[in-house]
């Protein structure tokens, strides 16, 4: 029964994916850190993922019953500081209570200066050493790669674990560009005023890190069970450059990773945190039908309706200060709003912004899933 249910779902959110008119509107909910909490486990363990972390996850769709789930595990600190934020990291547990969400460290530069010319030189995977000796402190520098390797290959028994549960797990594996790796490595600051002192440095660097960043990203997803990969991005918003430093050190290798997947036979969410309104329009240089946008409550999703419709699919975005501060009727009337505007002719996925937040009220989270119920039948 599980595994009908398992495709009956998979059915039903790859049709909306692919700008299709599913049965219902799906429902694909991020639950790590809320599951954690929500089911009793100090997060100072839940970061560590494993199989206990998964199961408190797996227990916790179980109860709110979406469509599928964004990703099977937690995301380890260290697939954070080698794949997405190479910076210290505050860790619960051991610098904060045990009860608390990680933090980032972006105080002093973990990518010096000179460390443009050597990637540039040598490569992305060439420099990984210098991020772990700068920025992993909570374990020995030989132990990083092993246990990189022993995490990335649990990704598949974790997808076929939950597939035996009957969710379908969206995304495979997380990555960013080359801009979002610099712009935390360097500092926000720092790395702002690179782009205006060393421009031409910036651009050779990031030329030089893409293809290892690619090849790390496109092994790991091959062997997780899922086909397509979360792309994330924050600091290249609109919110923070302006349209024309966006298409001077963005949007060509933001639109080279899609491109690259594709053709690789991936899909990809882009994972947009902050107001990304200002840069949809290029977001229709992506092939159509095989990419999804997932905002985060800020960049204006209605916006992005009225110009992606018929190309990239939309998913979201029920702001999670709504799932933590506001009533069960205030979630439902948003969800369907989004399900009446976002969700017409299909193409779309109701999600959370971001993720769901570790303290949101779970009769919020109960509300998405139940909208979807009430408002997202096709064809009514």
């Amino acid at each position: 029964m599980s595994l009908e249910l398992y495709r009956e779902r998979l059915r039903r959110i790859e049709t909306a994916a692919h700008l299709g008119v599913p049965d219902r509107v799906p429902v694909v909910l991020f639950m790590d850190f809320f599951a954690a909490r929500h089911r009793g486990m100090k997060t100072s363990e839940f970061i560590w993922g494993g199989e206990p972390a998964r199961i408190v996850m797996q227990e916790t769709a179980e109860e709110f019953q979406p469509d599928g789930v964004l990703v099977g595990s937690p995301l380890h600190p260290l697939l954070m500081q080698l794949g997405a934020w190479p910076t210290k990291m505050s860790l619960p547990g051991r610098d904060l209570p045990d009860d608390a969400y990680w933090q980032f460290q972006e105080k002093e530069p973990t990518m010096l200066l000179e460390d443009y010319d050597f990637i540039i030189q040598h490569g992305w995977n060439a420099f990984l050493p210098k991020i772990i000796e700068r920025c992993v402190d909570y374990m020995p520098a030989p132990d990083v790669f092993p246990k990189l390797m022993a995490i990335n290959d649990q990704v598949p028994k974790d997808t076929e674990a939950w597939r035996q549960q009957g969710f379908p797990i969206f995304c495979g594996k997380a990555d960013v560009t080359p801009f979002e790796l610099f712009s935390a490595a360097r500092t926000m600051t720092q790395f702002y005023l690179d782009l205006y002192r060393y421009p031409q440095k910036v651009i050779d660097a990031m030329d030089a890190a893409l293809p290892d960043i690619l090849e790390v990203s496109m092994g790991v997803l091959k062997t997780s069970g899922v086909n397509r990969i979360f792309l994330g991005g924050t600091r290249e918003a609109g919110a923070f450059l302006s349209p024309k430093k966006y298409e001077q050190f963005c949007h060509p290798w933001r639109k080279q990773m899609v491109q690259a997947y594709v053709d690789a036979g991936f899909e990809v969410m882009l994972h947009l945190d902050q107001d990304w309104t200002l840069n949809l329009p290029y977001f229709k240089d992506f092939p159509a039908g095989k990419v999804s946008l997932h905002t985060d409550g800020f960049t204006d999703i209605f916006k992005a309706k009225e110009i992606l419709q018929g190309h990239i699919a939309l998913k979201g975005d029920v702001h999670p200060t709504m799932l933590t501060l506001g009533s069960p009727e205030e979630v439902d009337a948003y969800c369907e709003k989004l399900i009446r505007v976002v969700g017409k002719d299909g193409g779309f996925i109701l999600s959370q912004g971001c993720d769901v937040p570790m303290v949101a009220r779970p009769e919020n989270v109960h509300a998405i899933v139940e909208a979807a119920h009430k408002y997202g039948v096709y064809g009514k």
